[in-house]
């Protein structure tokens, strides 16, 4: 039990600071976020289809994996019946997975590679470049 009340005071000040700057560094953030995520999204497609076809090239299959995208999506799928398609959501600035098994359950959600932000404060995947994200996604579907 403390005697003053001077660390609430303290901690209500900081926070009260805290929340001036909060919105301003999120609106600039979501402003450099916007701009990039286009180069991303387009870098990710394009890299997606460079690796099926030297996974399809390297294994002789032509229709292994076929990849088809339009302008926020992606869509993957293998000749066995598995199927991803990866969206973008440009209103929350997220991607949504859908992934069907060769049973054909289809199941929704967050998929493993995500935008985050690195440590030079710059928008990337989750799984760092480019090309990592998108052998992520290849993965599900080739293992």
């Amino acid at each position: 039990m403390t005697i003053n009340d001077s660390w609430l005071l303290e901690s209500a000040r900081k926070k009260k600071a805290a929340s001036k700057t909060t919105p301003l560094l999120k609106a600039r953030l979501e402003a450099v976020f916007d701009a990039e995520i286009d180069g991303l999204w387009n870098a990710l497609r394009a890299e997606i289809q460079r690796e099926a076809e030297v996974y399809t090239g390297a294994l002789g299959v032509p229709d292994a994996l076929i990849v088809t995208s339009a302008d926020d999506e992606i869509d993957v799928r293998a000749a066995d019946g598995r199927r991803l398609i990866l969206q973008l959501d440009r209103k929350r600035r997220a991607l949504i997975e859908r992934y069907r098994d060769r049973a054909g359950m289809v199941r929704v959600g967050r998929p493993r590679v995500k935008f985050s932000v690195n440590t030079a404060g710059r928008l990337a995947f989750s799984f760092g470049a480019v090309q990592a994200a998108a052998g992520s996604v290849l993965r599900r579907l080739i293992g």
